[in-house]
C-alpha cells in the first residue's frame, strides 16, 4: 500500500520505520501510515470515527492520530465503514447532480431562469432546493434538445 500509492515523503517514512521493525511502536507506526494512505487512496470521505465503532474507544490509529493531534477520520477497520462509505458516495453524487445543474442552467438558461437559480442557491437548506433546481434544469435542457430535433 505505501510503496504503490504513497507520496515520496511517506515511502522514506516507511522504510525509516522499516528500520527499527523490532519495537511495537514503529509497527504501529507503520500501520497507521498505511491505514492513513488506504483512506486517501481508496476514498476521500473525511468523517469523523464514529462512537458505534466496536474499536472506538480502544484504537491504536484513533491513539496514534490523537496523540499527533491528526483528524480523526473514520478507517477502515471500523465495522461501519461501509454504511459511512456508502453514505458519503451518496452524498458525492448528490452534491455533483446540483452543482452539473447549476452549470447547466448558467450556461443555457435565460436571465429570468439564471434569476431563479440565484435565488434557489441562497436557500440550499430548503427541503425542495433539489428538486427545484432538478425541475429547472430539465426545462433548460429539454428546450436546448429541442433545438436540435
Amino acid at each position: 500500500m505505501i510503496n504503490i500509492n504513497g507520496n515520496e515523503e511517506e515511502v522514506e517514512t516507511a522504510r525509516n520505520i522499516i528500520n527499527n521493525i523490532t519495537d511495537l511502536d514503529c509497527l504501529i507506526k507503520l500501520s497507521v501510515l498505511a491505514e492513513e494512505i488506504r483512506t486517501r487512496e481508496l476514498t476521500s470521505m473525511k468523517w469523523s470515527c464514529c462512537a458505534q465503532c466496536n474499536k472506538y474507544n480502544t484504537c491504536r490509529i484513533k491513539w496514534h492520530r490523537g496523540e499527533n493531534k491528526d483528524p480523526d477520520i473514520c478507517c477502515s477497520y471500523c465495522q461501519n465503514y461501509k454504511d459511512c462509505l456508502e453514505k458519503y458516495r451518496k452524498q458525492a453524487s448528490n452534491e455533483t447532480k446540483v452543482i452539473e445543474n447549476i452549470f447547466i442552467i448558467n450556461i443555457y438558461g435565460d436571465e429570468k431562469e439564471i434569476k431563479k437559480v440565484n435565488s434557489l442557491v441562497s436557500k440550499t437548506g430548503s427541503p425542495h432546493f433539489q428538486t427545484k433546481l432538478a425541475a429547472l434544469a430539465n426545462t433548460v435542457k429539454a428546450r436546448e434538445a429541442a433545438k436540435f430535433i
